[in-house]
């Protein structure tokens, strides 16, 4: 397995750890520890699929959800862009459970 490989898993869960703290308390260190550690996420899973070709569809597809959701909770200032860009993260958990699975 990839190093990116090792360092996007551990990124993505302090990260999912640390959005669930945000939510709940609007802490602005903690954000922005958050959005840094989002950051490493998607630099670590578009280098890991650069590295394989983006010969993997599920990853490419799980790669630009991520991006997605993180362009949409760093970027888009708006009431609805908070849980839009809660459910495509969760839309994207779900889709790397499912090309696991399959």
């Amino acid at each position: 397995m990839s190093v990116f490989l090792n360092v996007h898993k551990l990124a993505l869960v302090i990260s999912m750890v640390l959005g669930v703290i945000c939510a709940f308390k609007f802490k602005n260190k903690v954000k922005k520890i958050h959005s840094l550690l989002a950051l490493v996420t998607i630099i670590t899973i578009l280098i890991y699929l650069i590295q394989s070709r983006f010969n993997s569809f599920g990853y490419t597809v799980y790669g630009l959800s991520l991006l997605s959701s993180y362009v949409l909770g760093k970027y888009v200032k708006h009431k609805i862009s908070f849980w839009g860009h809660i459910i495509l993260f969760i839309i994207s958990i779900i889709w790397l459970v499912v090309i696991h699975v399959v």
